[in-house]
């Protein structure tokens, strides 16, 4: 069984109010770890040469909320399109973002694109820029090898397949195993002997095992039906995370947790 408290200080940003981060207008916001964060703005800008105007786009990087740096993309380019648009994904220490290309249609070995990255060094972040071709991945030919991750409480086959440390047997799960909250697999989080495979979405719900995989119990809610930032765990029996949502042109960040207990 399970109960859950929503509680926590509430941040609202407008640009009427000017309450946090007055001026950037932020239609994106992404947690990189605990003192780094990432904001995105969209912005007409009037080409000088035509009477149009495009929108451009600009990343933020923040440290402890306040900007350390930012780029922006071309000033002739729309950002804002199929191939120029904003994009995240992390993946260890880089976080990819919206690339972009001046060409209309993406050619396999031919289409130069520039793809902007987040790369953290010694804990600290930097934007970096790489000119790239456009390539088709070739899917490997064969059998492919076993691909193990080890884990707190577990050792994990294939994405899929937990095996217990502690004796308890395995676990064949039906998503993959994936390194960020996303709609399309499961999130793992350990603290000692606890083990929550959380499974995001509309859909979602949250198995939790306290004692290194031996029993279950579900939580057959997600934790949100939006976005969940910075997941991690909190207390002896708890989950914490950032919600953002956006009402009527107003932007709500608030911190939530939950307290999981056995019964």
């Amino acid at each position: 069984m399970y109960r859950s408290r929503d509680e926590g200080k509430t941040w609202k940003r407008t640009a009427k109010t000017g309450k946090m981060f007055a001026g950037y207008g932020f239609s994106e916001f992404e947690f990189l770890d605990r003192n780094y964060s990432l904001g995105y703005a969209r912005n007409e800008l009037k080409q000088e040469k035509k009477a149009t105007q495009i929108i451009q786009g600009t990343y933020y990087l923040l440290r402890n909320g306040k900007v350390t740096d930012s780029l922006k993309t071309p000033d002739d380019l729309y950002y804002n399109s199929n191939y120029n648009n904003y994009y995240f994904s992390a993946k260890n220490d880089t976080v990819s973002l919206g690339s972009w290309t001046y060409d209309d249609h993406y050619t396999v070995n031919t289409t130069r694109y520039f793809q902007p990255l987040l790369v953290r060094s010694k804990g600290e972040w930097k934007f970096k820029v790489e000119e790239k071709i456009y390539r088709r991945p070739v899917p490997a030919m064969g059998q492919t090898a076993d691909t193990v991750r080890e884990f707190v409480n577990f050792r994990l086959i294939n994405g899929r397949k937990m095996i217990f440390r502690n004796g308890a047997g395995s676990l064949e799960l039906k998503q993959e195993i994936k390194d960020e909250v996303s709609g399309d697999g499961c999130y793992i989080l350990e603290q000692g002997g606890r083990i929550y495979l959380i499974s995001p979405g509309v859909y979602g719900s949250v198995y939790i095992s306290f004692d290194a995989g031996t029993n279950w119990y579900l939580y057959p809610r997600p934790l949100q039906p939006g976005r969940s930032l910075l997941l991690q765990t909190e207390g002896p029996n708890g989950l914490s995370y950032f919600s953002t949502e956006s009402t009527g042109g107003t932007s709500v960040m608030r911190k939530i947790f939950y307290d999981f207990l056995p019964r």
